[in-house]
């Protein structure tokens, strides 16, 4: 990586797993769809060196996607923790238009 002209490394691994929990009716500002619901984990683990300093990295998350025929993405709602903080956000549909 390359920040300001300084050049940096980062080296580590990631996991990441991805299931399928089935159909389900899941409601958002734009409607009420059939989803695909899927439950994504990630784990990351690395160490970041930037000018001579050396400082491990890392982050969970636990996310889960809703997934309709036709239209797409409709919603997600996930947590994680990185660096001692938890976070968590819902992010949904709000309109769309298929032309």
């Amino acid at each position: 990586m390359t920040v300001a002209g300084q050049e940096g490394t980062a080296t580590g691994n990631a996991q990441t797993s991805f299931t399928a929990l089935g159909n389900e009716s899941v409601t958002v500002p734009a409607g009420t769809f059939d989803a695909l619901k899927i439950q994504v984990d990630t784990a990351l683990n690395m160490n970041v060196t930037y000018q001579s300093l050396s400082v491990p990295v890392a982050f969970t998350t636990s996310y889960t996607y809703w997934f309709t025929q036709g239209v797409g993405w409709v919603k997600n709602s996930g947590t994680g923790s990185a660096a001692g903080t938890s976070f968590s956000e819902t992010t949904e549909l709000q309109s769309y238009s298929i032309p």
